[in-house]
């Protein structure tokens, strides 16, 4: 009992209460969690995270202008707010190389920078490098090419750079007309994200305009342009496929969906394929080109099947994700960041870290089935979850509804389960086959 709300319950045959569920999952969901993931504190919320290609580093940029360091267990604050010359805020990072730091930010209201950090240089008289040219506002995203030879960068007025990673030197620059509808929106909360393609041929931009744009990343020539209905989080290219007639893909996260773009000649088509929800970050795994993870709003951290777009893992947070990245370290771990402050490093190769606690909403429908080996659980997910708690794997979830899932109810030979939505359906489901 929350307060008002009373929670469903389950019994078993002879009536006896066995507990509720959800006090069940959260706690199953704690313990998994204490095995699958270890948890930082930084103090702050975080604007992005980034791994080093090793994997043995994890950099962290916050809203408070710090960068902060974890290596081997350890903390290392390389910017923090008592620095001469610090910021208001870090939006944007990214490793050049293993020792190789890029930090894009600024101050509101003046030019941003983007600064270039050495890691394992012990003799540098300064922390960081100031590269030698400045935005025109504070620096939102920073990209590095495959090649790791190539960088862009762009600021929250809509101003790109390309420049070289080595000798610091701006390359090109260019400018899109970024301007967004809603004019009390500041523009210390507008967003902008920049992916490189795998074959370093192309640049992507897209941001709270609504609008994509894509440039040839060596003269910075417009080759397509995307108009969207919703403001975009984040875009993220496909790995290169191994058919040479296959175009290039980019994944684009925005307010409402989660959709595959695809770049043909001088056009950018959306396709039939989608994700169940809208996530804010995406990141594919370099090691595992058939998968890729998203970071949500609701707290999900998932991995999923590329590009048949199928869920594999799940895992919750404890905030609102802001950022993620991928470590190979460990069999590989998937980092994620958040609004409260906290950076994760998930382990994606235990089932057992899959929690059951998959709901964002104080109010959770579930049922059991007749044969007591199954549990089915609804929420503001707009989504059905079946459980096996014996198997202790993924659950299966069943899309279909537009709106939050009110109840749910198994059939009396536990083969079928019944879902009512606010969207005013009632959808009936094989549960073994996980469909309509």
């Amino acid at each position: 009992n929350y307060g008002n709300y009373r929670r469903g319950k389950l019994f078993s045959e002879e009536k006896e209460t066995l507990e509720t569920v959800e006090s069940r999952v959260l706690r199953a969901a704690m313990q998994q969690s204490s095995i699958a993931s270890t948890s930082h504190s930084t103090g702050g919320p975080i604007n992005s995270v980034a791994c080093s290609p090793g994997g043995k580093r994890v950099a962290v940029a916050l809203n408070d202008g710090r960068v902060v360091l974890y290596e081997s267990g350890n903390a290392t604050t390389l910017l923090n707010k008592s620095q001469p010359g610090s910021w208001t805020r870090a939006k944007s990072l990214c490793f050049a190389t293993s020792d190789v730091l890029l930090v894009g930010g600024g101050d509101d209201g003046v030019a941003g920078e983007v600064r270039k950090i050495n890691l394992d240089d012990e003799d540098a008289s300064s922390p960081f490098e100031t590269l030698p040219f400045q935005h025109q506002s504070t620096v939102m995203s920073v990209a590095v090419s495959p090649s790791g030879l190539i960088a862009a960068s762009a600021d929250n007025d809509g101003n790109i750079h390309v420049w070289d990673v080595s000798s610091k030197q701006l390359l090109r620059q260019v400018s899109i007309d970024f301007e967004i509808s809603d004019r009390q929106l500041s523009r210390v909360f507008r967003s902008i994200s920049l992916a490189i393609s795998p074959d370093n041929e192309f640049l992507a931009v897209g941001g709270w305009d609504k609008r994509i744009h894509v440039f040839q990343l060596q003269t910075l020539e417009r080759v397509a342009a995307f108009e969207n209905k919703n403001r975009i989080w984040h875009l993220a290219f496909a790995p290169t496929s191994e058919d040479p007639n296959a175009t290039n893909e980019i994944v684009m996260a925005d307010q409402v969906r989660t959709r595959v773009l695809r770049l043909e000649g001088n056009q950018l088509l959306e396709t039939d394929r989608q994700f169940p929800r809208s996530v804010r970050s995406i990141h594919f795994i370099p090691s595992e080109p058939t998968l890729l993870a998203t970071g949500s709003r609701d707290s999900r951290v998932e991995i999923w099947t590329w590009p048949s777009l199928k869920p594999v893992r799940r895992f919750i947070h404890d905030g609102y994700i802001a950022s993620i990245d991928y470590s190979p370290t460990d069999g590989g771990r998937v980092v994620s960041g958040t609004n409260h402050g906290t950076i994760k490093y998930w382990n994606t190769a235990k089932l057992g870290s899959d929690s059951i606690a998959a709901h964002s909403h104080w109010w959770i429908p579930l049922a059991t089935s007749q044969d007591q080996k199954l549990v089915a659980t609804a929420g503001d997910a707009k989504s059905v979850l079946i459980w096996d708690p014996e198997k202790g794997s993924s659950p299966k979830e069943l899309f279909g509804h537009t709106e939050m899932v009110r109840a749910v109810a198994f059939s009396n030979d536990s083969n079928l389960v019944a879902s009512a939505s606010a969207d005013g359906d009632i959808r009936v489901w094989d549960v073994n086959k996980g469909c309509l």
